[in-house]
């Protein structure tokens, strides 16, 4: 098992009741785990939020490893 710190932006926050925007959610996943799974986790696995590990823009196959900060940003949209 691995686990990774998530801090939400946007309108993201809203879906977790107990969501802490300075202590970040904890999710606890197995070893060989990817974005797409961390966003299958947290119900994100349709959603088009655009993640970023460790400070570094990220695409939904890379691997995610303990400890790691994943962000997640919800795209802004508007004309």
């Amino acid at each position: 098992m691995i686990t990774v710190t998530v801090y939400l932006y946007g309108t993201l926050p809203r879906r977790f009741e107990d969501y802490d925007p300075k202590q970040g959610y904890p999710v606890a996943l197995d070893q060989g785990a990817d974005i797409s799974d961390l966003l299958g986790h947290l119900g994100f696995a349709r959603e088009n939020v655009a993640p970023v590990i460790n400070g570094i823009i990220a695409d939904r196959g890379r691997k995610l490893a303990d400890g790691d900060r994943v962000r997640l940003f919800q795209p802004v949209q508007g004309g």
